[in-house]
């Protein structure tokens, strides 16, 4: 291998690691709007409940994604700017956890 060819292959690993890096930041800035728990609507919570109970608390929040893109279309919104369900919260922990991890062993001394 040339001189030219390491540096080349140095300028070509640089830009992955740059953008992983780039891909990594924006993992954790997304995760950390849901790091914690939400509390519950004080005027809406009990009914809520109820009807997770009643239907399932998945079925429940996939329809409720399900509506608020149906309203959006219905009056000319972008779709996707609705909420979706996401990940459980120990899931959302252990990836932002990891994440940080791997983001700060690459910070140099």
């Amino acid at each position: 291998m040339t001189e030219d060819e390491l540096e080349e292959d140095v300028r070509y690993w640089k830009a992955c690691a740059d953008a992983l890096r780039l891909a990594l930041e924006e993992c954790v800035e997304v995760l950390e709007l849901v790091e914690h728990p939400r509390r519950e609507d004080p005027d809406y919570g009990a009914e809520v409940a109820a009807l997770g109970d009643r239907i399932g608390y998945g079925a429940m929040m996939s329809s409720a994604s399900a509506s608020w893109r149906k309203f959006l279309e219905a009056k000319g919104m972008p779709l996707g700017s609705e909420f979706v369900a996401g990940p459980c919260q120990v899931t959302v922990t252990r990836a932002l956890q990891m994440a940080r991890e791997a983001l700060s062993s690459g910070d140099r001394k």
